[in-house]
Parts: structure tokens; C-alpha cells; sequence
């Protein structure tokens, strides 16, 4: 998923990004997940924004 959509939250990329890789093992969806977050992160620092970046996020996936 690029990350360019301005007008989606946060929560509706994190969801676009597990419809996208919903069919996957557990460790992929993290991988995209993480993939997601680093691009995002060094989206806003490219723009001045590292205020913006939580690292303090923590991702829990559960498969039933």
C-alpha cells in the first residue's frame, strides 16, 4: 500500500493495509504492518513532522 491518502485515518489505512494482506500468515500481516509504519515515519520526516511520529505504538495480532 503507498502511502498517500491524506483523507483516511490512521485506523482505515492500518485496516487497508490487513484487508490487503489478510490471506497471509501472521508474520506477513506484522511485516506489512511494520512496512506501513516506517514509510509512514519517514513520510513525516521528509516534512518536517517528527512530532507526529508515535513510537510508542504496539501492534497485537491474534488469529482465531
Amino acid at each position: 500500500m503507498e502511502f498517500t491518502t491524506a483523507a483516511m485515518s490512521k485506523c482505515e489505512q492500518l485496516e487497508a493495509v490487513l484487508r490487503e494482506h489478510y490471506k497471509q500468515t501472521a508474520r506477513d500481516i506484522c511485516n506489512a504492518l511494520l512496512d506501513y509504519a516506517v514509510k509512514r515515519d519517514d513520510h513525516l520526516r521528509q516534512n518536517g513532522d517528527e512530532a507526529l511520529i508515535d513510537d510508542k505504538t504496539v501492534f497485537i495480532i491474534k488469529r482465531s
